[in-house]
């Protein structure tokens, strides 16, 4: 069947469903922005994905086992007041995360009403089961047309969000982590694809194509994606300049420098202008140790074998070197202890 003449309410149902799965996914990464509870981290950090469990109800008395309207409705009314009130103790009083909680309450409102209008539009209801148990959160339509821009901006949400998502759970991690993982959500992409078009329905160029193809064909888009996504990275964190570089641009004599790799084995690390002098690097060295040590005036560097041996009133406390950056010299300090 193809019918691009869709019922208004089944076009709404594949809207909502459309938006759900990216919306939660979404959730997810805003709980961890407004909390920084152990509960956004580990294994509860997918909590706002149990507002899905809103349609538990409708699933097993509603389409599987066919219950009577009124108990179907009564079990959905009383697990979505269940789900409401863990919402608020987790989200509004243990983490104190309004936007998560808000969101969670919208998303579970709506799951109850839809479960509510399966149970009074029997259209619906016999609509749903003609797909199969995988498709009731995907969007699913029998007209070719509405199938591919609601899979298509489903895919795209999903995609989005778990970049999001990424981003917030390993900020504080590289580039490279962060493509690491999402490869990995793109290979499960790819597995559902074998199993499940995400795009169109079970057509029969999906039918005629082997695993690898139908794997191929959602992981190898989104590699290239990837590759193209670092490569611009690269590009423009080579042609634009850092804040510690526009902070030496703009007149500072050094920017402390907090990236543990660069610091390496050193106690601190900090960036200079290139090609400065011995002396002036002698003078930056001093001017360090004073505000760090709070020593007096009478701190001094001298250079000697390659490094920078710092002293105050005539005793060594540390040395210094210098290593090459792209556009900056990196200044190690290593204190005696």
């Amino acid at each position: 069947m193809n019918d691009d003449n869709e019922n208004v309410l089944i076009i709404a149902y594949n809207l909502f469903c459309t938006i759900l799965i990216p919306a939660v996914i979404v959730l997810i990464g805003i709980w961890s922005l407004e909390s920084e509870s152990d509960f956004t981290h580990g294994r509860t950090g997918g909590l706002p994905m149990g507002a899905l469990t809103v349609f538990v109800p409708e699933v097993i008395f509603g389409l599987k086992w066919k219950m009577k309207r009124a108990f179907t409705i009564s079990c959905c009314i009383a697990w979505c007041i269940f789900l409401l009130k863990m919402a608020h103790y987790f989200f509004a009083v243990v983490t104190n995360a309004s936007i998560t909680y808000y969101g969670t309450v919208c998303i579970v409102l709506f799951g109850l009403m839809w479960s509510i209008v399966m149970e009074l539009k029997q259209e619906l209801k016999e609509y749903i089961l003609e797909f199969p148990q995988e498709y009731w959160l995907v969007p699913c339509s029998n007209s070719s047309r509405y199938n591919k821009v609601f899979r298509f901006i489903w895919l795209v949400g999903v995609v989005l969000g778990t970049i999001f998502l990424l981003m917030i759970k390993w900020r504080d991690e590289s580039l490279i982590k962060v493509i690491f993982y999402f490869l990995l959500v793109s290979i499960g992409a790819g597995l559902v694809q074998m199993k499940i078009p995400l795009f169109g329905r079970h057509s029969k160029r999906w039918e005629e194509q082997n695993y690898a193809q139908r794997f191929g064909g959602i992981f190898f888009p989104v590699f290239i994606a990837l590759v193209v996504i670092f490569l611009f990275n690269e590009y423009k964190t080579a042609q634009l300049p850092t804040l510690n570089e526009e902070m030496l641009m703009n007149g500072a004599e050094y920017c402390l420098v907090t990236d543990l790799n660069e610091i390496g084995d050193a106690d601190y690390a900090y960036e200079i202008k290139s090609g400065s002098s011995q002396e002036e690097i002698c003078g930056i060295i001093s001017s360090i140790c004073i505000d760090l040590k709070g020593e007096d005036d009478l701190v001094n560097a001298r250079y000697e074998n390659g490094e920078y041996i710092i002293i105050s009133n005539g005793i060594t406390i540390g040395r210094a070197v210098i290593n090459d950056k792209a556009t900056t010299d990196l200044l190690k300090i290593y204190f005696c202890n």
